[in-house]
């Protein structure tokens, strides 16, 4: 069974908490926790998945003292295994190339609702930390993104697009020549 890259869990704060604990499982009773992870953030890459299976996950908010609340409802996701492909995908987005070399720029192409609003472009490494980021607003379907700081180390990376449209990951492999 090959391993996914991993995938990038996101919720909202809750007030008074200061660490979140994340819970992924494929039982949806969760009897059988799979990964569990304490954060300060309220996000969270994951990665050692099994490719082409579906994971449920839940957050629950805690500080120093007590829970804030009980876990959440939670969300599902499948895995899938990562692809060179540039085809779009069903919202019209596509990132490419994928894999690149080191030093060579991300070309993002972007579906028209997204066009004219603030963007905050991340990257992210592995471990969840982040890498680099760009605030945009897009004028045009195709975007040409320099990481200089990043670009230049091969590994995979996380990148992902915020909007007022919501979120969008895509994992990024930066390979040498």
């Amino acid at each position: 069974m090959a391993p996914t890259v991993g995938a990038v869990l996101q919720w909202q704060s809750v007030p008074h908490a200061t660490r979140y604990t994340v819970q992924v499982t494929r039982i949806s009773n969760f009897v059988a926790i799979e990964k569990e992870y304490v954060t300060s953030d309220t996000s969270l890459v994951l990665g050692s998945l099994v490719v082409n299976k579906n994971y449920l996950w839940r957050v629950r908010p805690f500080n120093e003292w007590q829970t804030c609340t009980g876990f959440s409802e939670g969300g599902k996701f499948l895995t899938v295994p990562v692809s060179a492909v540039s085809e779009p995908d069903a919202d019209g987005w596509r990132c490419y190339p994928n894999p690149l070399s080191a030093g060579q720029p991300i070309t993002l192409e972007l579906p028209d609702k997204w066009l004219g609003a603030p963007l905050r472009i991340s990257l992210f490494d592995l471990t969840g930390k982040l890498c680099a980021q760009q605030a945009l607003q897009p004028g045009s379907h195709r975007l040409e993104l320099n990481f200089p700081e990043i670009t230049a180390i091969t590994g995979s990376y996380f990148l992902q697009v915020a909007g007022k449209n919501g979120v969008k990951t895509q994992i990024v492999i930066i390979q040498t020549e």
